[in-house]
């Protein structure tokens, strides 16, 4: 089940100005095409939400929900997420 729907859906297309990937189409977190990091700097920018890119990155890769929460951690992007 995706959490990329509804309003967050909305605001990502309206943040990347292009589909979203669908469903786990990128594998693991280590080499994201550069397409998928531009989305996710977009959302993180446009929406100011960490949220919205959890759910993004969460959505379009299929990397287990801790491992997604490490890596935009490390990019200090959970410092406003309790």
């Amino acid at each position: 089940m995706t959490f990329l729907r509804g309003d967050m859906l909305e605001h990502a297309l309206a943040a990347t100005g292009r589909s979203i990937p669908p469903e786990n189409s990128v594998h693991g977190l280590e080499n994201l095409p550069q397409h998928i990091l531009d989305d996710l700097n977009a959302i993180h920018e446009k929406c100011v939400s960490s949220l919205y890119a959890f759910a993004y990155l969460y959505h379009v890769s299929d990397a287990p929900f801790g491992d997604v929460k490490h890596y935009l951690d490390q990019r200090g992007w959970l410092r406003d997420v309790d």
